[in-house]
């Protein structure tokens, strides 16, 4: 019997995705855990790879456009089995409305009703049930185009987008987003706005708008950390990046503040027990944040390890996309470049965000006496509904005196 290979679910937030190309055609034949097609999520790009051994029956998929997580994306077989595609989810078509009389062509058509609201569980991704609830939509009032009729994220920003602006829930805010017009001119390149790029535009707008930010800042005498890079490299031939040692001290860190270890959740404040920090890597299509797992339970030269295999997977284009989850802190690092300081958006569901500029030489006094320092700013931005601005100063404080005594804390 033929076996029918789905759009994986690759993350809890993933609602759909982009086959970018078939591996494989018609007839080919597979054996178990070989690539098939080429993957593009919102987070990364990655292969949908063969259950079981077989011949390709039939390619079910198109090619470089999205479709919903479930979607079949092709078939595996005997050699000549018959196979019939499953026939897709019937359209909902609007009934074809007879052309009016020419008299009553003055008479305004009634308003259309809202859908009538179903009984029972309404089945909708977790994405689009925070959404709803933040936006004040009763999901009963939506039709789904996800698998089964499941309510998507874009059901819920549609209907959100189509609403009158008096149905938009109170409190001093409008829940629906309009785009500022876009200037006549001419233009020289046309970038969909999908795949890497739509996520980060999503999910900044939605951090921005939902989580109540504010920032402190931090100057870092950086001199024993760039000893600690030196002696790594000359005595273990190991090379050790600054983020790596920043991951190592925010984790020492976030255990004596545990409250920045934290996230919203449905009524409450979760502190989570393990300290996994994101690190943010730029590539052509936007930001990508791989995750360091469990760093308050490794040493500096397992991280670094970890570290450097994540980001070269992220810029082959070969990283998983369980390593972009899960998530507790993460850093944007724009050292590289001419940027002293900057505020960054926080990385929901996380609390906290570290924006760290350059490494220069500063004057600073030590002992009375004007002395020139490697010195490095770091802002952090917080989510005030979990950080107040004591815990979060507490939590810089000692990141600060991590970094500033990497032999002695580290």
């Amino acid at each position: 019997m033929a076996v029918i290979v789905k759009l994986p679910k690759c993350g809890i937030n993933m609602e759909e995705g982009t086959v970018l190309r078939f591996y494989v055609k018609e007839g080919d034949h597979v054996s178990a855990e070989q690539p098939l097609a080429e993957l593009e999520t919102d987070k990364t790009v990655t292969e949908i790879t063969a259950p079981e051994e077989g011949y390709v029956l039939r390619l079910l998929c198109p090619v470089g456009q999205a479709v919903p997580i479930l979607t079949p994306v092709l078939a595996i077989g005997a050699p000549g089995e018959s196979f019939e595609a499953p026939a897709p989810a019937a359209a909902k078509a609007p009934a074809e409305k007879p052309a009016a009389p020419a008299a009553a062509a003055s008479v305004p058509a009634p308003a259309p009703a809202a859908p009538p609201k179903s009984a029972g569980r309404v089945k909708a991704s977790p994405l689009a049930k925070k959404i709803a609830a933040e936006q004040g939509i009763d999901l009963r009032e939506l039709s789904g185009t996800g698998p089964e009729g499941g309510i998507l994220r874009r059901d819920v920003l549609a209907y959100a987008a189509s609403r009158p602006a008096a149905s938009a829930p109170g409190r001093g805010r409008t829940a629906t987003y309009s785009p500022a017009p876009v200037w006549d001119l001419p233009v020289a390149r046309r970038i969909p706005l999908k795949g890497m790029r739509r996520a980060i535009a999503d999910n900044m707008s939605r951090s921005k708008t939902f989580v109540p930010h504010f920032q402190l800042s931090v100057a870092v005498d950086m001199t024993e950390a760039m000893e600690l890079r030196r002696k790594f490299k000359d005595q273990c031939g190991l090379r050790v990046s600054y983020n790596d040692i920043l991951a190592r001290a925010a984790a020492v860190a976030m255990k004596a503040a545990p409250a920045v270890n934290a996230s919203v959740g449905d009524g409450e404040i979760l502190e989570f027990e393990p300290v996994n920090v994101g690190v943010a890597v730029g590539l052509e299509a936007g930001l990508i944040v791989p995750v360091i797992r469990d760093v308050d339970k490794k040493a500096l030269r397992q991280v670094a390890e970890e570290s450097a295999a994540l980001i070269q997977c992220a810029r082959e284009g070969r990283l998983p996309p369980e390593s972009c989850t899960c998530g507790t802190i993460t850093i944007s690092n724009l050292g590289m470049y001419a940027v002293d300081s900057f505020t960054a958006i926080v990385n929901a569901p996380e609390s906290c965000i570290l924006a760290v500029g350059r490494i220069e030489e500063r004057p600073v006094g030590r002992d009375g006496q004007i002395v020139l320092r490697p010195m490095m700013n770091i802002t952090a931005s917080f989510d005030h509904r979990v950080v107040d601005g004591a815990v979060g100063a507490a939590f810089l404080t000692e990141l600060k005196t991590c970094l500033e005594n990497p032999f002695r804390t580290m």
